[in-house]
């Protein structure tokens, strides 16, 4: 039996819909899957209908930010419900925490020269606050997007990504 026990939807950082990716998973053979978007459970409903839908066992899972030692690390969680309200309100707190950072970077991105650099992310990205280490393909209106934060000024570079060069 194929087993996938770590994927993303378009709920946070994936390319497709939660329905769409069980259909994916489907067809390449999988019969187990969890949905493990990063801090959020959005997508487990409509993944759900779509795994029973098909046969398949869809097993709830979130893989949540965290702190630990000073450095912000991923935690898969599997099994959980996802009512239980302790789970739902560490995600907004989350949810809150990445959208505040998310302003905070567009607006040192705006000083820099490059405004609007959140507007396009926000338009893609539902309910899930962007991050600039989860959200390539998310661009700024001008077509922007900035991967590495050091250095002057954004230049594009041969693989599609902006260059920035200056601290934040």
């Amino acid at each position: 039996m194929n087993v996938d026990l770590h994927c993303h939807s378009t709920a946070s950082d994936g390319a497709l819909a939660p329905a769409v990716l069980v259909a994916r998973a489907f067809e390449k053979g999988v019969r187990v899957l969890s949905l493990t978007d990063h801090d959020t459970l959005e997508g487990l409903d409509e993944a759900r209908d779509a795994a029973q839908a098909l046969g398949m066992q869809l097993v709830n899972g979130v893989e949540l930010s965290c702190t630990w030692g000073g450095a912000t690390i991923h935690v898969l969680g599997y099994g959980f419900d996802q009512k239980a309200a302790p789970l739902v309100q560490a995600i907004a707190q989350l949810h809150d925490g990445r959208w505040l950072r998310s302003e905070e970077i567009s607006r040192k991105l705006s000083l820099k020269g490059m405004p609007n650099a959140l507007d396009g992310a926000r338009a893609s990205s539902r309910n899930w606050a962007t991050a600039a280490t989860h959200r390539p393909g998310r661009t700024s209106p001008t077509g922007w997007y900035v991967k590495v934060l050091s250095g002057t000024a954004p230049k594009p570079s041969a693989n599609g990504w902006a260059r920035a060069s200056w601290g934040m």
